[in-house]
């Protein structure tokens, strides 16, 4: 089955809102901090106890926005081949 990968927009991040979303067992933690948006990826359990499975990092802007969420679609595809 495919999911459909989506983030909020700019304005959440800009907030410091920290967003964490999933995908079956792909999950992803969105975590804006000093102007950068701080991504990471993991697998089936929770954050602080699953091990990472990459991180990425933009610049909190749009840019660094569609970036992030063109990564995070990356590895999903990797992840579930």
């Amino acid at each position: 089955m495919t999911h459909q990968i989506e983030i909020p927009h700019l304005e959440f991040f800009a907030a410091k809102n920290i967003f964490t979303g999933s995908a079956g067992n792909f999950r992803f933690q969105i975590e804006p901090k000093d102007g950068i948006l701080h991504t990471t990826i993991y697998d089936t359990y929770c954050f602080e106890l699953a091990p990472k499975l990459g991180t990425f990092e933009a610049p909190l802007e749009q840019k660094g926005l569609d970036d992030t969420l063109a990564w995070i679609r990356e590895q999903y595809q990797s992840y579930s081949v």
